[in-house]
C-alpha cells in the first residue's frame, strides 16, 4: 500500500535472496535514486495515512456497522 515499486521504492520477492541483493546494491550504488523513493514514500504516507483519512475511514467503518447488523 505504501510502495509502488519502482516510484517510492522496489518490490522483491520474500524468498528470492539474489533479487533482494540486487535490490540493496542498487540502492547503495544510487544514493540519488534511493533519497527519491524516500521522499517519494514519504510522501505517500503522508497522504494515505494522514489524521484525517484515518479519522475518514474510521468513521466510515462505523457507519457501515448498523448495515450489517
Amino acid at each position: 500500500e505504501l510502495i509502488e515499486n519502482g516510484k517510492s521504492g522496489k518490490i522483491v520477492g520474500v524468498k528470492e535472496p539474489l533479487e533482494i541483493a540486487r535490490a540493496i546494491e542498487e540502492f547503495l550504488n544510487d544514493k540519488k535514486t534511493c533519497a527519491n523513493f524516500g521522499k517519494q514514500a514519504q510522501e505517500t504516507a503522508r497522504e494515505k495515512f494522514s489524521l484525517e483519512n484515518m479519522i475518514e475511514r474510521t468513521e466510515n467503518v462505523y457507519r457501515t456497522i448498523p448495515e450489517q447488523v
